[in-house]
């Protein structure tokens, strides 16, 4: 072997093979005597078999590391709930199991509602309001079934209305006396002031009150 060529090979050892190869061949070697020295010195593609060797060592260096944590951690874990008191209680609670989640139920004092025997109650009735009159049905009741007619009124939004509406149909002045509204039951005796002037000194209102016996006069006089 060319001294040469072998000191070029050493010196340039630490590169990739291909490189090696060109760096040889630009100082004259061909490739067969490059070959033949690469051969008699075990020069091989070193960069490739260090990245290699780094890879294993890292894989045993993890391998390791998992063997000792195994090996003491939980030894250790189990150690510290043995010999501290109420260390158990420092891990998390298990999730009761299906026979315990039954056992607790049947021992608690709340009340357990069956799915057997839980019933589905219906809306009431109650929630629905009535179907009620129109005035104008109130007042064609109201001819034949005075009291009937009455007690719808009770159950409609225009109530006071209502009951004037009914005392003019069945000509009865005294249902004026079961309005609520001041105004609408002095309108109401006014109704039958003007007939008869007995009606007029129920009304509230001194203005309606005189107007309803001028008016009552006037009518008595014509009569």
């Amino acid at each position: 072997m060319d001294p040469h060529l072998a000191a070029l090979i050493r010196r340039n050892s630490k590169k990739p093979l291909p490189e090696l190869k060109l760096e040889l061949m630009k100082h004259g070697f061909s490739s067969y005597q490059i070959e033949n020295a690469l051969e008699e010195l075990k020069i091989k593609d070193w960069p490739l078999i260090r990245t290699f060797a780094v890879v294993l060592v890292l894989a045993v260096v993890v391998l390791a590391i998992g063997f000792v944590f195994v090996s003491f951690v939980e030894p250790a874990e189990k150690l510290i709930t043995r010999e501290i008191p109420g260390a158990e209680n420092i891990l998390p609670p298990l999730e009761p199991s299906a026979e315990q989640g039954k056992t607790s139920k049947e021992t608690s004092n709340e009340p357990v509602i069956s799915e057997e025997t839980s019933t589905v109650t219906k809306p009431s009735a109650l929630l629905f309001p009535p179907v009620t009159k129109t005035l104008e049905e109130i007042r064609e009741l109201s001819v034949l079934q005075k009291e009937k007619a009455l007690s719808e009124c009770v159950s409609i939004e225009e109530r006071d209305s209502c009951i004037s509406l009914v005392a003019k149909t069945t000509n009865d002045a005294e249902l004026c006396s079961n309005i609520l509204d001041i105004q609408k039951k002095d309108y109401c005796f006014y109704f039958f002031g003007q007939s008869n002037k007995e009606f007029c000194s129920r009304i509230s209102s001194e203005t309606l009150k005189n107007y309803c016996n001028t008016i009552a006069g006037i009518n008595q006089r014509i009569q």
